[in-house]
């Protein structure tokens, strides 16, 4: 079977759409199929790696952050869709792309959409929770809803804002890269610093992660001897400029120093209630981290018992994470770890190939 994917949010210093295409990518090769990513970049190129064909074609960098371009000319996604003659064509993103279903469905290929945002959620912190902005939400979503052929979803807090069945599919975690082991005292010590308990923050620096609780919270922790690492980039950055105990190492692309960073951290804490998975979370747990996270969203649904679910004041963030600090860290790091062993990528995988399968051959029918 041929597999081509299509998707915006997919660049050099990108997160959780790359992770996944990626590691769907390489499990969709070794199961034996075909392939074929399209991607926007800064010019057109034609490469490939050990997964199959990549293909770039030249898009705008998008102004609010320019780590993510974005396709608006559809034409030249089409005309290579059109050379490849996938069997099948997932579509990762919920803005533009939609738009290459309906020209799709006249060429008899299939689609699989990939509803990745909770748009109701995402939109609030910069437009409001009017009642026509909402309705226009809705108007929306039942429009993406229709259409693919199927709609997938990660959680069920992501299907929530669609009208239908959307699949739901849970994402994975790499197990043999982010585990335990990779616990190195340089890199507890590095993260402590001159404190002595060590928070880390992994994703992108955005309103909608609620990045300003992170600076709340640590003006409470930081005194009392906590230290945060936030691993990421983006326009909220400056948020945590001259915060007390904070430092932020931005993107790090090196997945040897992110395993350790993320197995020797004390503490991750994720406080975004709208992630319609938490990959960044399920790395944590994977590496045997504790975790403090948001009560809603996908997160919430990851998370271990016992872990601290949280919604509120940055003062129920700081009472959560000295909360959590109390835990015992060997059972909470052998509990932690269990929970990401019910996530390979493998399950992912084959779960989407079985969708696959069934577009493929309701197509074949006569």
């Amino acid at each position: 079977m041929t597999i081509l994917t299509v998707a915006n949010s997919y660049g050099p210093r990108t997160g959780g759409i790359r992770t996944q295409i990626d590691a769907l990518r390489a499990h969709y090769a070794a199961a034996g199929h075909h392939s074929v990513l399209v991607v926007p970049g800064g010019a057109d190129a034609d490469g490939a790696d050990a997964s199959g064909p990549v293909h770039e074609r030249r898009a705008p960098r998008l102004p609010l952050n320019p780590d993510y371009r974005n396709f608006w000319d559809l034409r030249p996604v089409l005309r290579l869709i059109d050379a490849v003659r996938p069997d099948v064509v997932e579509i990762v993103d919920k803005y533009t792309l939609p738009r290459l279903a309906a020209p799709l469905r006249r060429r008899g290929v299939p689609t699989v959409g990939f509803s990745c945002e909770r748009l109701d959620q995402v939109l609030r912190p910069y437009l409001g929770e009017s009642a026509a902005l909402q309705r226009a939400v809705r108007g929306y979503n039942a429009w993406f809803v229709r259409q693919f052929d199927r709609v997938v979803c990660h959680s069920r807090y992501a299907a929530a804002e669609l009208p239908g069945r959307p699949r739901i599919v849970p994402l994975g975690v790499d197990l043999a890269r982010f585990r335990p082991e990779c616990r190195d005292p340089r890199v507890v010590a590095e993260l402590r610093g001159d404190g002595s308990l060590s928070l880390l923050y992994v994703g992108r620096l955005v309103r909608e992660k609620r990045v300003g609780v992170l600076a709340g919270m640590m003006r409470r922790l930081a005194p009392r001897g906590y230290r945060l690492t936030v691993v990421g980039a983006g326009p909220e950055s400056d948020a945590l400029a001259g915060v007390p105990g904070a430092r932020v190492l931005g993107f790090v692309r090196d997945a040897a120093r992110l395993a350790a960073l993320y197995a020797s951290a004390d503490i991750f804490v994720h406080p975004s209630p709208i992630e319609t998975f938490g990959l960044g979370v399920l790395e944590a747990l994977a590496s045997g981290c504790r975790v403090v996270g948001a009560a809603d969203g996908g997160v919430a649904e990851l998370l271990p018992m016992g872990f601290s679910r949280v919604s509120g004041s940055n003062a129920a963030w700081a009472e959560a994470v000295e909360r959590t600090a109390r835990l015992a860290a060997a059972a909470a790091s052998r509990r932690a770890r269990e929970v990401a062993e019910c996530y390979p990528w493998t399950a992912t995988a084959s779960a989407l190939l079985a969708v696959h399968a069934e577009l493929a051959a309701e197509t074949a029918r006569p």
